[in-house]
């Protein structure tokens, strides 16, 4: 979403976020909500009421793609009513969206017309003030880590020799460039109805460990893929997020971590293969690919346990 906020029109703004997350759902699939949800609810620094509606995705959205920590925004005339003071060179990121309406008479039939308005109100996130000689205090809570080490996955993970890095980012990747895994911190992992924090932090650690299974250096695949879908991009992408999302449940399994696809697995799977118009041989090649990364890497972690050993 552009920077120069003050010349774009609430219904321009929301335009543009809606483009926003249109892009994100094509980009990623089932996973597209991810970069817009936070632990925290957003919330006004002020009067501690939560932001909900469009508010809500808004502000989540603004939070993540800024790396901001905390979801507490206000505007500049609130910030102002604590003693706070908004820092030098920081031009507001978020507008507050609300709906409202006012009367005006109407001249044919004299009577009170309601006429509804939007409005967009710029807001600045509580790491983009100056708090020192402010009334407001930050109540920073300590954040909870719900994922359990499981001592044998953590000792296949480093016999992968695969680089993994860790922060706060909130987004969780293999890049191909520089041939490492980037993980969001395990505080960052909740558990939900259907799997605890762990499953979900070690299942996602799964996932990024066979799409590194695609380099040069391990199966080559990324090559395959794209001489076999060189006039399809999304395809592409498609098929290796199959072959990813399926060796997640192998290696899953494998640990007992989880014995059968969940919910979540099997929507995503079959988002793609609808849209691929149910091409079999598409997902049982993607099939295949994956068994042959589980494949590589039970065999390559056993050989580094027998080195080790010996």
């Amino acid at each position: 979403m552009t920077e120069t906020l003050n010349k774009i029109s609430a219904k321009d703004y929301l335009t543009n976020l809606k483009n926003d997350i249109i892009t994100a759902m094509e980009r990623d699939g089932l996973k597209w909500f991810k970069p817009f949800i936070s632990k925290d609810a957003p919330q006004n620094a002020i009067t501690k009421k939560n932001y909900s509606g469009v508010n809500f995705w808004n502000l989540n959205y603004i939070l993540n793609k800024n790396e901001f920590t905390h979801n507490l925004w206000a505007s500049y005339l609130d910030w102002q009513k604590v003693g706070a003071k908004v820092l030098e060179g920081q031009s507001h990121k978020a507008k507050v969206l609300y709906y409202g309406s006012f009367t005006k008479e109407n001249e044919k039939t004299k009577k009170e017309d309601k006429i509804p308005f939007l409005k967009a109100t710029p807001v600045f996130n509580v790491a983009q003030v100056d708090l020192s000689n402010s009334s407001f205090k930050l109540d920073i809570e300590p954040i909870k880590n719900e994922v359990e080490n499981i001592a044998e996955i953590d000792l296949f993970v480093k016999n992968t020799n695969i680089e993994i890095k860790d922060s706060n980012e909130t987004r969780c990747y293999y890049t191909r460039t520089g041939d490492y895994i980037h993980m969001t911190n395990k505080e960052n992992f909740l558990s939900c109805d259907n799997a605890t924090a762990t499953v979900h932090y070690y299942s996602t650690l799964f996932h990024e460990l066979i799409h590194a299974t695609g380099h040069s250096l391990r199966l080559d695949r990324f090559k395959d893929n794209d001489k076999r879908f060189k006039d399809s991009e999304q395809k592409s992408y498609a098929f290796e997020e199959l072959v990813a999302e399926t060796g997640s449940v192998l290696l899953s399994q494998h640990f007992g971590i989880e014995k059968t696809l969940r919910d979540n697995h099997a929507m995503y799977l079959k988002s793609w293969i609808s849209a691929l118009k149910n091409d079999t041989k598409f997902l049982t090649s993607a099939l295949a690919k994956s068994y042959r990364a589980y494949d590589y890497f039970t065999k390559t972690t056993e050989k580094q346990i027998l080195k080790k050993v010996a």
